[in-house]
C-alpha cells in the first residue's frame, strides 16, 4: 500500500490522497475493509491533534460575559444601588452587590447557577476598604463595548453590517428589552378596562402555577423587588419581577407583550410610577370574577418615593396644622 503524502500543515487528507490510499491504479480497492477495527467512541469524538477547542462560558471569556448582560440591565442595577443608597456614599457591601447582580441582572441560567469566581475578580478591582466602590463598577460596565472586545468568539449573526450603521437603523430587540406601554386605568374607555380584566386575568393564572399560596407570592415579591419606607415600587421593578415568571411563556409565545402590559395596567400608581409593594400578591390572587370589582375600586396612590421629600423640613409644623389622618401618619 503506498504511502499518501499530507502537508502537516493540514489535519487530514484530501480527497485525492484519501483515493491513492484506497484504490490501485485501475481504480480497484485495494483495502480489505473486514480487517478494519471499528472506532471506539471515545476516538470518535476526539477532537484531531493540535486543534483545541474553545468554550464560550470559559473562564477566559466570562468576564466580558458579565460585563455584556450587566451593560443590558444597567438601569435597573443603578435603580437599586441607588435605592439602597441613602447617604450617596456610592459604596455597597460585597454581598449585597452580589445578590443586586444576581437578581436585576438578565442572563442565561449558565451564568446565574454558574462559577462566579471570575465576576468576584472583576468586582473586587472597585473594592475600597470593605466595601466595592458600585459607582466606578457601573461606569466601566457602561464602557464596554462588545464589539470591540477581541476576547469574545464573533458568530456571523453579532456583527453589523456596514449596511445597517449607514442608515441608522435600529437593531431588532428581543421581548424582555422593548419598551412596555402601561395604561393609567382611570383615564381609559371602558372597552379598555375589559381588556385589562382578561389580560390581567391570564397572567394571574401563570404566576399562581409558581406558588401554592398568596403568602408565598408575597414573600417572594418583598425578597426579589426592593421597596422604600413607603412601601413603593416602580413599574419597572414589577415588570422585570413579571418577566422573570413567565419568561418560557413568553419564549413559547403563551404569553404576549400585550398580556404583560395589560397586567401592568391593573395596577394603581401614583404620580412617580410606582405602587404599593402589599397590594401586588393581593390583587393576583383575587378570584377571576372580582377582578373586575377589584379595577373599578378607587384608592388613594401610594405616597410619594422617600427620595422626593427627604429633603422636606418638617421641624416647624405641629400636629395642629395637619388635618389630615393620612398625613399625619407620614409625619409621625
Amino acid at each position: 500500500m503506498e504511502s499518501a503524502k499530507t502537508d502537516p500543515k493540514q489535519s487530514g487528507l484530501n480527497l485525492d490522497e484519501f483515493t491513492n490510499l484506497v484504490f490501485n491504479c485501475d481504480d480497484t480497492m485495494k483495502v480489505n475493509l473486514k480487517d478494519l477495527h471499528p472506532m471506539s467512541r471515545r476516538q470518535s469524538t476526539k477532537p484531531p491533534s493540535g486543534h483545541s477547542l474553545k468554550s464560550v462560558g470559559s473562564a477566559f471569556q466570562q468576564e466580558a460575559q458579565w460585563k455584556f448582560y450587566m451593560q443590558k440591565s444597567l438601569k435597573n442595577l443603578c435603580n437599586d444601588l441607588l435605592r439602597g443608597d441613602e447617604d450617596k456614599s456610592y459604596l455597597v457591601g460585597h454581598e449585597d452587590l452580589m445578590k443586586i447582580i444576581n437578581r436585576r441582572t438578565q442572563m442565561p441560567e449558565s451564568l446565574k447557577y454558574g462559577d462566579k469566581s471570575k465576576l468576584v475578580e472583576y468586582v473586587d478591582r472597585f473594592q475600597e476598604g470593605d466595601k466595592i466602590n458600585y459607582r466606578n463598577l457601573m461606569e466601566d460596565v457602561q464602557m464596554y463595548d462588545y464589539m470591540a472586545d477581541t476576547s469574545q468568539v464573533k458568530s456571523a449573526g453579532t456583527v453589523r453590517s456596514g449596511l445597517t450603521d449607514a442608515i441608522a437603523k435600529p437593531e431588532p430587540k428581543s421581548i424582555f428589552d422593548e419598551d412596555y406601554i402601561v395604561l393609567d386605568q382611570k383615564k381609559v374607555p371602558q372597552n379598555v378596562i375589559e381588556s385589562i380584566e382578561n389580560k390581567m386575568i391570564k397572567v394571574n393564572r401563570k404566576i399562581k402555577r409558581v406558588f401554592k399560596d398568596e403568602n408565598e407570592l408575597d414573600s417572594k415579591i418583598k425578597e426579589c423587588v426592593t421597596a422604600d419606607a413607603n412601601g413603593n415600587v416602580s413599574v419597572d421593578q414589577l415588570r422585570d419581577f413579571v418577566l422573570e415568571l413567565v419568561e418560557d411563556d413568553m419564549i413559547n409565545k403563551r404569553v404576549t407583550k400585550r398580556d404583560v402590559e395589560g397586567f401592568l395596567s391593573a395596577f394603581s400608581y401614583n404620580t412617580y410610577g410606582a405602587t404599593n409593594v402589599d397590594s401586588i400578591s393581593k390583587l393576583i390572587y383575587t378570584r377571576d370574577d372580582q377582578i373586575p370589582n377589584k379595577l373599578a375600586e378607587r384608592k388613594w396612590a401610594n405616597p410619594p418615593p422617600c427620595d422626593v421629600n427627604k429633603d422636606i423640613s418638617t421641624k416647624d409644623i405641629g400636629e395642629a396644622d395637619v388635618h389630615n389622618s393620612r398625613t399625619k401618619d407620614l409625619f409621625s
